[in-house]
């Protein structure tokens, strides 16, 4: 299992490096559109690929540049979702 504080590292790049409010706004939407099915939709950024699996309810972060184990983060869907939400984890510039 992965140490936590690597986790919130990992989200935090994502959210610096790809989670402009385009990017934000997309995620929250397929999520919101998509919670009740059971599918996967993959999404390719800069630097992250995020793949929600909205059978399994989670949401997989995958570095480009750290490939491997040390790249990943998979959180549930729920919790994903309130760190797209949360602005003072994205200061925007």
């Amino acid at each position: 299992m992965g140490d936590i504080s690597m986790n919130e590292k990992l989200i935090q790049n994502f959210l610096d490096e790809d989670g402009d409010e385009y990017s934000r706004s997309l995620l929250r939407d397929c999520i919101r559109e998509n919670r009740s099915k059971d599918h996967r939709k993959e999404f390719n950024f800069n630097q992250f690929n995020v793949i929600l699996d909205f059978k399994a309810g989670t949401a997989l972060l995958q570095d480009e540049f750290e490939p491997g184990v040390e790249g990943e983060v998979e959180l549930s869907l729920t919790q994903f979702e309130s760190y797209l939400d949360d602005k003072s984890t994205h200061d925007g510039s």
